[in-house]
């Protein structure tokens, strides 16, 4: 196969995705999906660098490794799994060679002209994570494929290959450059190869070897070999003579000088050579290297380990007429080593396999990559490491599950499944011949055994309480010694309680719990802790040997395999014997519950060994092994019995299977999954698994496809039904699956097609390789485990498009203008679109039309187009355009905030817009005022109300940003309520109180006064007084704030003028007051009840005046008069006698004063009756205690002259 590069490039649109019920038997992709993807790359693999602390660079055409997408270049762990920490982020075209500097910095060459989105042209460095190193800088680079690099000890750079310039100065086909990518141009090759270069070797003392399909260098001779010196010109002290009559693809320097060559010659200066010689170091072919016939084609890669063996890989499938497909190593005198081995070697699908690159390890392993997809019959996708001795290391990106055969599943009530066998790791992990896994296949950590067992575990069985009895080869676990059989504890630690002391004396094959707790084994023994037991025994369940349980001479034969527990304790046994405890039993038995042969089991058995039985639920048994034949009737590796050991004749399997049945398993519906080493049942195709009937017949609805690559030697059936297997198998149904798989019983498939341009060659989804155009199709993985059917249109280009011719489309656009279609006439061999937009502008297209938006930031730049298919890029069309901007944002508006209604002339400002012609301006309702410019007058209308001034700026393309001012126009007061208060007062009336409801909007009031009246308030409340010159007038008030002032309110307020200060007089018992009306008599006690007259006659003592009221006005009191004898005073011809007190209580006084004559007198009650008399000459006292009260009349008489007046009794 050629080395050539092939440029991928995948294009996938969804046509269609639909789901369909698919049949049962698919691989459930969802079971351990570290055992998904390890299939390394997806693509050839053409050049590997090992690093010094034996990572593995890796370069090529693929575009993924282990599922990862890897474009052209990866990093690998030493194990093979990809190193994460080294990104290449988009990574490249094809890389054909690699070099690791001292730094650990990577040098890269190939095909590629761009790495991680930075044009590059075919040669680059990477710094160690991955990343594009810029301090290296090749500028134009190399005008074609760089094939082969080597760095010298100064960290200059030789490169070879199929240029004829480096950075636009002519080196053709070699060069060297300086450590920062420079054209080192000390190194002058002068007219350098006639053709390529395909393999540089730097000598200790400087020297180049270069070997390619050259016929000179610098125009002297040199067929397809040459040594120059440092300075780049010719060594001409290295004569090879005519050299090789065909291609040299490598060359490898020995320890002693010596060169090695390899590639598609077939002789050397004359001498038959094919394909591989070692030269002398002056050029001559070195005679005692002797490769008989060599290789039979091409060999591309030469290693030398340190005991100057020579791994070769090439295209070459036999060395010396030996088969070697693809790889070999040679002895120091060119004859095949053959203790290297590599079995059938590289392979892929299309018989074109081939190595392109080798490198020896340390530790003797070889890494190999190439364009191959098996090693010796195992999936190795591009690379593969063998061990020292050529057989395939399967501890290289091994694929995780396990990494050897398992022999037995059982799954626990919790769905963890226990697996033993001859595996020594699970995913990575170490675990000696026994695990357990969680549900989704993943190891569980929670259970450790330690060392666990020292050999192989053929047989498991979980007990009710979780703990785990397990039988095989073993002599030992975890370092205690357990011969054959034991018992662990469900974390994996050896169950110290279950002892069988020196146990038996050979390997357990089949164990069974019985539901009394005693174990069941079966296998090679014949003693049980030195007590004869031949091939079965039954244990306490402590361990010790059940001696109830006798079975006689027990089983003759090689071994007893299987065993199975029926619901009566009765116990079927299967293997490889003749006879049980003297009585025939071929193969098959049943026991009865103390260890004899059970009579009514009547079988004479098979013809081969029995590996499998399994009991139904109605009683009748299962069988699956090597046989042939039942009880003498012809039956074909499976059967079913009755329950007495006859042949059940109901089930009828026809040819059944072509080769052993291992396993058997039987389903809640009755249907059988059958596991072993055949490839059909009945004549249909399923490999080493198939469903059947419950009549015998196959289950076409589960369908495994290609089933497993190996044998299956373990079934288990989980509750949701699925199967687990294990075997010896690394694939199934296509799937890596190493040992271990899960299968689907009811499975989704989903399918959908894709459409793929590819250059050349195109691997797809599944690893499958095509160079040819058409329909094909791929299975992979789906999220639900099953199947993703994908039908792929193939489109495979040879060559690139060709030139774009001119686009056409508006050259003048705006910021903001949507939806501009740009075209460019259909290109040849385009499969599709690149169009490029100036910065701001969107828009997608694979076609030969695009609609571009223009956004507000678009800029001016060019619009470009290239057609593209697989094989690369055409010429680019470019179409400069024109954006113009919108108006920038406008600044800030700078005027005032808060404003009046029916203020005018208000004027608002905002800086000079970029790219602005015309302003545009919005006011708030009621206000006025319009501008084109970056100001403007507003008038505030009296019905103006709060609201935003806003502007932009506008041009040809449309407007800007607005900037935005908010404005509160601040109201007028409203119009003043109701005055309440008094509306007549008097002169000299004070705190008189009037209030005007709350006035909306008035930040204050202001309030006026009739004339003579005073207070001030700025509330809607004052406190008036009115003084002696007070008028008649209006109270106002109304509501004001920084706008103006509301309407006012009005209150009418007549001032009544207060009367003159009266003044009383005594006139006798009577006060008189000068006013004729108006008065009011007041006492000490305050105003006398009914004393309205302008005189007031007293009755007792006390301080009397007057007030006059008119119209509502009260004058100042008038002058008092105090009355300190209250009595009453008659006057007689002869003088004055005066009666006192009046009112009066306990008694009366009448006091005659200087009359000289008596006086008689008499007091009378309001009825007339006399209640006292008398007669005083001189100052008498009545004592009226017991009068009632009332009026009474005093009668007085002094001769004729008689006087009578009242008097009151309180």
């Amino acid at each position: 196969m050629k080395n050539i590069s092939f440029l991928i490039v995948l294009l996938f649109f969804s046509v269609f995705c639909t789901t369909t019920k698919a049949q049962s038997g698919g691989n459930d992709h969802t079971f351990n999906t570290l055992d998904h993807n390890f299939n390394g790359a997806n693509s050839a693999v053409s050049t590997m660098a090992v690093q010094s602390d034996g990572k593995i660079i890796i370069g090529g055409s693929f575009t993924a490794y282990n599922g990862m997408t890897r474009k052209g270049i990866a990093r690998l762990n030493t194990d093979g799994s990809l190193d994460a920490s080294f990104n290449p982020g988009t990574g490249t075209g094809t890389v054909l060679t690699t070099a690791i500097q001292s730094d650990g910095k990577i040098i890269i060459g190939g095909s590629f002209t761009i790495y991680n989105g930075t044009t590059i042209n075919r040669i680059a460095r990477l710094n160690a994570d991955g990343s594009l190193d810029a301090t290296f800088d090749p500028a134009g680079g190399a005008n074609n494929t760089v094939n082969t690099i080597a760095v010298q000890n100064d960290g200059k750079i030789i490169i070879g290959g199929n240029f004829t310039t480096y950075n636009g100065t002519t080196r053709n086909y070699i060069a060297r450059i300086n450590t920062d990518g420079s054209l080192d141009t000390s190194f002058d090759p002068g007219s350098g190869t006639n053709f390529y270069i395909y393999s540089i070797a730097v000598q200790s003392n400087g020297k180049i070897i270069i070997g390619g399909n050259f016929l000179n260098y610098n125009g002297t001779t040199r067929s397809k070999i040459a040594r120059i010196n440092a300075d780049g010109s010719l060594d001409t002290t290295f004569n090879p003579g005519n050299g090789a009559n065909g291609t040299i693809l490598t060359t490898a320097i020995q320890s002693d000088g010596k060169i090695i060559i390899g590639g598609h010659f077939s002789t050397y200066d004359g001498w038959a050579r094919d394909k591989i010689a070692r030269i002398n170091a002056d050029g001559s072919l070195d005679g005692t290297f002797l490769p008989s016939t060599g290789a039979n084609t091409v060999v591309r890669t030469t290693a030398i380990q340190s005991d100057g063996k020579i791994i070769i890989g090439g295209d070459f499938t036999t060395y010396n007429g030996t088969v070697r497909n693809g790889i070999a190593r040679i002895n120091a005198d060119g004859s095949l080593d053959v203790t290297f081995y590599p079995g059938s070697g590289v392979e892929n699908s299309t018989n074109t396999a081939c190595v392109n690159s080798t490198a020896i390890q340390s530790n003797g392993k070889v890494i190999i990559v190439g364009d191959f997809t098996t090693y010796d019959g195992v999936t190795r996708n591009y690379i593969a490491q063998t061990n020292s001795n050529g057989w395939l290391d399967f501890s290289f990106n091994f694929g995780k599950g396990a990494n050897g055969l398992i022999r037995t599943t059982t799954v626990q009530s919790d769905g963890k499944i226990i697996i033993g066998g001859d595996f020594t790791v699970y995913n990575g992990t170490p675990r000696n011949y026994i695990a357990r896994i969680n549900t989704d296949g993943s190891l569980d950590a929670t259970f450790n055994p330690g060392s666990g067992p020292n050999s192989g575990v053929f047989t498991t069985v979980v007990q009710s309480d979780g703990k785990i009895i397990i039988g095989g080869g073993f002599l030992s676990y975890n370092g205690t010694e357990r011969k054959y059989i034991t018992r662990i504890n469900s974390d994996g630690t050896l169950d110290a309680s279950f002892w069988p002391l020196i146990g038996p004396n050979s390997y357990v094959l089949t164990t069974a719990v019985q539901s009394d707790g005693k174990i069941i084994i079966g296998g090679n023994f014949s003693t049980y802790y030195g007590i004869d037991r031949m091939r079965i025994a039954r244990l306490n369940t402590d361990g010790s040997l059940d001696a109830s349980f006798n079975p006689g001479s027990g089983v003759f034969g090689t071994d007893l395999i299987t065993s199975a527990v029926q619901s009566d304790g009765k116990i079927i046994i299967g293997g490889t014997f003749g006879l049980y405890d003297g009585t025939t039993r071929h193969n098959i038995a049943r026991v009865n519950s103390d260890g004899s042969c059970d009579y009514t089991f009547n079988a004479s058995g098979t013809n081969n060994f029995v590996y499998s039985v399994a009991v139904q639920s109605d009683g009748k048994i299962i069988l699956g092994g090597g046989f042939t034949n039942y009880n003498g009737t012809t039956i074909n590796k499976i059967a079913r019995v009755n329950t007495n050991g006859s042949l059940d004749t109901t089930f009828d399997p026809a040819s059944a299977t072509n080769g052993t049945v291992y396993t058997t398993a039987i389903q809640s519906d009755g249907k059988i999954i059958i596991g072993g080493d055949f490839t059909t049942y009945n004549g249909t195709a399923r490999n080493h698994i198939a469903r059947i009937n419950a009549n015998g017949s196959l289950d076409v609805t589960f369908n495994p496809d290609s089933g497993a690559n190996g044998a299956i030697r373990t079934t288990a059936i989980q509750s949701d039904g699925k199967i687990i297997i294990g075997g010896d198998f690394t694939n199934y149904n296509g799937t890596v699956r190493n040992y271990i798989a899960r299968v689907c019983v009811s499975c989704i498939n989903t399918y959908r097609s894709i459409t793929v341009d590819a250059c050349k060659v195109y691997t797809a989804p599944d690893n499958q390789i095509y160079t040819t155009s058409g329909i094909k199709t791929a299975v992979i993985a789906n999220s639900m485990g099953c199947d993703s059917i994908i039908t792929v249109n193939l489109i495979i280009s040879t060559l690139q498009p060709l030139s774009s011719g001119t686009i056409s489309g508006n050259t003048i656009v705006c910021q903001g203008q949507n939806s501009v279609t740009y075209t460019i006439p259909p290109i040849s061999r385009a499969t599709s679109y690149v169009w490029t937009l100036p910065g701001g502008a969107t828009g997608a297209s694979t076609t030969n039309t695009i609609a571009v938006n223009f956004g507000t930031s678009a800029v001016s730049g060019n619009i470009t187009v290239k057609g593209i298919n697989a094989c690369g890029d055409g010429p680019v069309a470019t179409l400069p355009v024109t954006v113009n901007p919108l108006p920038s944002a406008a600044g800030t508006i700078t005027g005032a905030t808060s404003v009046c209604p029916g203020q005018t002339t208000v004027i608002y400002s905002v800086p000079v817009i970029t790219n602005a012609t015309s302003y545009i301006w919005t006011l708030p309702n009621g206000a006025t005022g319009t501008s084109t410019t970056n100001n403007i007058t507003v008038n505030f209308g009296t019905s103006a109300v709060t609201g935003n001034i806003t502007v932009k700026g506008t041009n040809a393309c449309g407007a800007g940003f607005v900037a935005t001012l908010p404005i509160t126009v601040n109201p007028l007061p409203v119009a003043a309520g109701t005055i309440s208060g008094t509306a007549s007062v008097c002169s000299e009336q004070t705190a008189v109180t009037y209030t005007a409801p709350a006035i909306t909007n008035a930040s204050s009031y202001v309030w006026t006064l009739p004339a003579g009246a005073a207070g001030t308030s700025t509330t809607n409340s004052i406190t008036v007084d009115f003084d002696a010159s007070a008028v008649s007038g209006n109270i106002t008030v109304k509501g004001t704030n920084s706008c103006g002032d509301g309407a006012v309110s009005i209150l009418p307020v007549t001032v009544n003028a207060k009367p003159a200060t009266p003044a009383i007089t005594l006139n006798g018992g009577v006060l008189l007051s000068d006013v004729p009306s108006g008065n009011q008599w007041y006492d000490q006690n305050g105003a006398i009840t009914g004393a309205t007259d302008q005189d007031y006659c007293f009755t007792a003592n006390g301080d009397y005046y007057v007030i006059v009221t008119l119209l509502n006005c009260s004058s100042n009191p008038s002058n008092i008069i105090t009355i300190s004898n209250a009595g009453i005073e008659l006057a007689f011809d002869n003088g004055v006698v005066k009666i006192y007190p009046n009112p009066f209580s306990n008694e009366i006084i009448i006091d005659p004063g200087n009359n000289s004559e008596n006086i008689s007198f008499e007091i009378l009650s309001s009825v007339g009756q006399v209640v006292y008399e008398g007669v005083v000459s001189n100052k008498t006292i009545v004592p009226s205690a017991e009068f009632a009260p009332g009026v009474y009349v005093i009668k007085l008489k002094n001769g004729e002259d008689e006087q009578f007046l009242k008097i009151v009794k309180e």
